[in-house]
Order: C-alpha cells, then sequence, then structure tokens
C-alpha cells in the first residue's frame, strides 16, 4: 500500500501543465530587430520568429521574459527549422537562465554535435558537449529539462545532454543563432 502511495505521488509531482507558450503568430515581447548587416530577427507571415545571422561569430538573440519559475523544475520546448541546413560554425539553440548579456546557459546544435555553455560576467565556466545522430534533418524540437539542479537537453525526443549542478535563477528565455544560419522558431511552450 505504501509503496502504490509513492508512485501515485511522485507521478503527481511530476505532471507538469502548459505555463506559457507562444506560436509566434502575435507580438508576446520578443525582441525584433536588424543590425547593420549582421544579422535580423523578424516574424513570418506563416507564425514563426526567423531569426538570421549574415557573419560567422556574430549572435543574434530575441529574448522574451516568461511566466517561468526558475527554482521549480521546468521543461522548455521549441520547433527550431533550419533554413540553411547544419553548418560547422553555425549554431541555433535557446538560452535560458538569462541574468543579462554577460550571465546565462545555452543549448545549442551545430552540425553533428549539441553543446550546453554557462557564462558568468561574460566569462564561459561550463562547456559540455555530445555528438547527435541525425544531422540531415532541418526540422528540430529542441528540449530543455530542468529536475532539481539537473538539466536533460533533448533534440527530437532523444536525450543529447545531462548536466548536473545547474543553478537557474531567471525566467528570461532566448532563442539564437550564431555564425552564417537562418533558423524559423515556432511553436515554444514552457511546461511547469
Amino acid at each position: 500500500m505504501a509503496c502504490l502511495f509513492a508512485l501515485i505521488s511522485s507521478a503527481s509531482i511530476s505532471a507538469q501543465t502548459v505555463i506559457w507558450k507562444d506560436d509566434f503568430d502575435g507580438d508576446k515581447g520578443w525582441q525584433t530587430f536588424e543590425y547593420k548587416g549582421l544579422y535580423k530577427s523578424e516574424y513570418t507571415k506563416d507564425g514563426a520568429l526567423l531569426l538570421k545571422g549574415y557573419n560567422k561569430g556574430t549572435k543574434c538573440t530575441s529574448k522574451c521574459k516568461t511566466t517561468l519559475n526558475p527554482i521549480k523544475n521546468f521543461s522548455i520546448s521549441v520547433e527550431a527549422t533550419s533554413k540553411s541546413g547544419l553548418k560547422e560554425d553555425s549554431y541555433f539553440g535557446i538560452a535560458f537562465n538569462c541574468l543579462d548579456a554577460n550571465n546565462y546557459s545555452l543549448f545549442s546544435v551545430e552540425k553533428g554535435f549539441a553543446y550546453y555553455e554557462q557564462y558568468r560576467d561574460g566569462q564561459r565556466v561550463r562547456f559540455d558537449y555530445d555528438l547527435i545522430k541525425n544531422t540531415k534533418v532541418k526540422v528540430f524540437n529542441l528540449e530543455i529539462k530542468k529536475t532539481g539542479t539537473t538539466v536533460a537537453f533533448l533534440i527530437n525526443d532523444e536525450e543529447t545532454l545531462f548536466i548536473e549542478d545547474v543553478e537557474v535563477k531567471s525566467s528570461k528565455v532566448a532563442l539564437y543563432v550564431e555564425g552564417e544560419t537562418q533558423v524559423a522558431f515556432d511553436n515554444i511552450e514552457i511546461k511547469q
């Protein structure tokens, strides 16, 4: 009987509901901009947020404040369609725990690799990576799952990275590209 109660209790703790979502059919506060031909962020007619990077090493980030409680467990998922295909030195993904421009965590995809990076005061303080299997697809379902102080990163429902001892302090989330790439983001969803 105690075993059954524990099972029911753990299931209710892990059940999450959608607390915030955006299908990009309207403006929910994402930043859109263009900067000197280096990068551009814009809404598309078919309901997506398109981020374009035109030069190697240039980051294009669009941030939004969400209703996420960073102390609780959560998941963030988004559909990312790579318009230019995966290339070396061209990245895209989700930034979370965005305190400011110098303090954030990144989950990103590049040709053949998935990365986790954490920045404090503008310095990269943590870096993890792993190979990804299917790099020929153009649509990627990216997901971050935080449970306690661990974060799992999934690409198309396959866990690619599992990071321990991650402290999340901010509800701000960002989508980003870096390098010569164009990615349309759609259907972002946060569960908690």
